[in-house]
């Protein structure tokens, strides 16, 4: 006995919508992972420049003069 018109209409539109919930979770969890690699990277730069101020020498009682605006 050959499927009905309506179940094979809902089969096709089962398999529809199960490609476009799997295409709309690709696009969500790509945006996901593209922000944790964002904050990944800004964070690797700011403990870089953390540990290069903490890190570099510095001058001990030696400052500049200071200049005067009085020209």
């Amino acid at each position: 006995m050959p499927p009905s018109a309506a179940r094979r209409w809902s089969a096709s539109f089962r398999k529809e919508f199960e490609w476009l919930f799997y295409e709309s979770m690709a696009t969500v969890l790509g945006f996901l992972g593209m922000t944790a690699y964002i904050v990944c990277v800004i964070a690797l730069a700011a403990a870089i420049t953390w540990l290069v101020v903490k890190i570099s020498p510095t001058s001990a009682g030696e400052k500049p003069p200071a200049k005067s605006s009085d020209s």
